[in-house]
């Protein structure tokens, strides 16, 4: 409002209150005769006697603007601006309203307890409120929250708090000691619905987000499609498995390729990690079965143990390093690199089936032997079908109690110090020298 007010511009004022209006640089009186008489000098104050009103509002800067700040006009009629406070509201509330229709539409409202209320554009709904005298801000709508260039950070509905696009960061990286320390604690427990990287390991059900599987690892059992009740500890455990079910892997890249063999065991480093069909197999200790890959019921208990096997199946090795070369079906091994074949000293592949070897170091003598049972480190098989006790330091061997044998073949001395019964005819293949036979006081 200018100094230079005319009597003609206070027409539509009357009076009925005092209104102050301070920092004028001239006092200005309207009476109630509405003459404007001005009076006092530098810094005075304009003075009302009476009611003020505004019929098309107050010009406080350039009126045919209205987007320039300091336009304050009426919110009804012909040439209207595009906002109008209020004074109005009950406890001394302060309204900024839509001044493009003469209906009470509020854009914004500082009320009585300083609470500020900023309304929705069309439904003209309280939309955002800060309310100081509770310490609060309420919002209101179906995508209430705070955004980040468009991009959702934090919503907010219905009692809870989603978190969108963009992740909650944390400064702080402080590490935790126990369950009540580090950058970011809570009291309660914690509900996660989907799978989750704590300190760069991922942890909760993998790939097909099946509740009966279970991973603790990146890239483990990043394939799943229709497999159940799998486990999988390690990074790359089960990575590859799309349909197997009961599978449990303990260890890094154990059953890694897995695809649809199940019911599966591995504890170790890449414990059967190149399997892929093969189903109900058991490995412990690093590489063991690591090459199977269609082989069934195995059981592999030790560092390297049926490493190289591929197809066989029903092996049982026991020992590092026991069937270490295998390549065949039902063998047992028991003992450190128990049936690991060697042609001239020469470590190979070799293929035998139905072949026990108790003893560290026991192999067979020659390759595709079956049948056969070796027993004593170090000793070698005598050939499919065979049995051999002991090695070539065995000096001699004790059988208690009755033996019996469907033949006999004695190599070399042969002395009895007890009773011998031969029920049966005895064959002299060659002449011999003197025999005594008989009694003797």
């Amino acid at each position: 409002m200018k100094k230079n007010l005319s009597s003609g511009a206070a027409t539509a004022f009357s009076i009925a209150a005092i209104m102050i209006i301070p920092d004028l640089n001239a006092a200005i009186t309207l009476n109630g005769d509405h003459t404007v008489s001005p009076s006092g000098g530098e810094a005075g104050n304009l003075t009302i006697s009476g009611d003020l009103s505004i019929v098309k509002g107050i010009d406080l800067g350039i009126a045919v603007d209205s987007s320039v700040a300091g336009v304050l006009q009426n919110y009804f009629g012909v040439g209207s601006k595009i906002f109008a406070t209020d004074i109005s509201d009950a406890a001394g509330s302060f309204g900024w309203r839509d001044g493009a229709s003469s209906a009470v539409r509020y854009k914004m409202k500082l009320g009585a307890s300083n609470s500020l209320s900023l309304f929705h554009p069309t439904t003209f709904e309280t939309a955002i409120l800060l309310d100081p005298s509770a310490g609060r801000l309420d919002f209101n709508g179906a995508f209430s929250g705070i955004y980040a260039n468009g991009q959702s950070i934090l919503t907010l509905g219905n009692g809870s708090v989603g978190f969108g696009n963009a992740p909650l960061r944390l400064a702080s990286n402080v590490s935790s000691s126990s369950s009540g320390s580090g950058a970011f604690t809570v009291s309660g427990g914690i509900g996660v619905g989907m799978d989750s990287y704590f300190n760069g390991i991922r942890i909760g059900r993998g790939s097909g987000s099946d509740a009966s599987n279970t991973i603790i690892g990146n890239n483990s059992f990043s394939s799943n499609s229709t497999g159940k009740h799998n486990t999988g500890i390690g990074i790359g455990t089960l990575r590859d498995n799309v349909s197997g079910s009961g599978n449990t892997a303990t260890g890094a890249y154990t059953l890694q390729q897995t695809n649809t063999g199940s019911f599966n065991t591995g504890y170790g480093q890449s414990v059967l990690q190149h399997n892929t069909a093969g189903a109900k197999n058991t490995g412990i200790g690093w590489k063991s079965l690591i090459s199977n890959i269609t082989g069934n019921e195995n059981v592999a208990l030790g560092v390297s143990s049926l490493s190289l096997n591929q197809e066989g199946n029903s092996n049982t090795a026991v020992g590092a390093g026991s069937l270490e070369y295998l390549k065949g079906d039902g063998n047992l091994a028991i003992g450190q690199n128990a049936g690991r074949y060697q042609a001239d000293g020469i470590k190979g592949f070799w293929r035998g089936s139905n072949m026990v070897f108790i003893g560290s170091g026991t192999r067979s003598k020659m390759n595709w032997e079956s049948n056969a049972i070796v027993i004593g480190t170090g000793a070698i098989s005598d050939g499919s079908n065979t049995t051999v006790i002991g090695n070539d330091q065995t000096i001699s061997t004790r059988l208690r109690g009755e033996s019996t044998t469907d033949s006999l073949k004695v190599i070399g001395e042969t002395v009895l110090s007890g009773g011998a019964v031969i029920s049966g005819q005895v064959t002299l293949a060659q002449p011999q020298g003197d025999i005594s036979m008989g009694i003797y006081e």
